[in-house]
């Protein structure tokens, strides 16, 4: 890992002069946007070092490999655009209004107009081959800890007297997740924000009364 100077750019190696600095918050955001739109393997060395405006050496020196700035670029993707997941989780609200901030945030996530449609994790490494099996494990792991999460939110809107104390909440949660990963494909096929809103109130329709 580079050490960051304090304002935030890594100097980054240039041949035969001074080293300029590079802006790495920017240069995330930029390979984020990148790795969204085409995936990691869609995405070559030589289109990240075009984008990024680096040459070979600067990427290295700034970021070590492809592989570990896209494992950077998933912890930028969890702490910007999809911050909200969190939030809501974590919120003091009753269950069923987290769920529908949840449909509703992840519909927006994925019809930004400033980013690529869909999900950068959804279905990421669904069919990875052997070389890439750390990244597909990485993201079956994200997909499976935010499962996780709403099913623990449902069980606190047990404990809080939200739902009733029969429900299926890992069945419950997986349910959510298929409808939320549903949307991020809907996504990329071109549906509107509104479209997925509405997918949003109907997969509310299932909440237990």
């Amino acid at each position: 890992m580079v050490t960051l100077p304090p304002d935030g750019e890594t100097p980054a190696r240039k041949l035969g002069g001074k080293p300029r600095r590079l802006n790495r918050v920017r240069a995330l955001d930029q390979a984020m946007k990148l790795f969204w739109e085409q995936g990691y393997e869609g995405t070559s060395f030589k289109d990240l070092i075009a984008k990024l405006k680096v040459s070979p050496s600067s990427f290295y020196f700034a970021f070590g490999s492809k592989e570990a700035l896209y494992r950077e670029v998933v912890d930028c993707y969890a702490a910007g655009p999809a911050a909200f997941f969190a939030e809501v989780i974590e919120a003091r609200m009753d269950a069923r209004s987290a769920f529908v901030a949840l449909m509703e945030g992840h519909a927006t996530l994925f019809t930004m107009e400033d980013c690529p449609a869909g999900c950068l994790v959804s279905f990421a490494f669904a069919h990875a081959p052997p070389e890439l099996a750390s990244l597909r494990d990485l993201a079956r792991g994200i997909r499976h800890w935010a499962e996780n999460a709403m099913a623990d939110r449902l069980r606190r809107g047990v404990a809080e007297g939200d739902l009733p104390s029969d429900i299926d909440a890992a069945g419950l949660a997986a349910f959510f997740e298929a409808v939320i990963r549903g949307m991020a494909i809907k996504a990329t096929d071109g549906a509107t924000r509104d479209s997925l809103f509405e997918t949003g109130r109907l997969a509310m329709q299932a909440w237990p009364r």
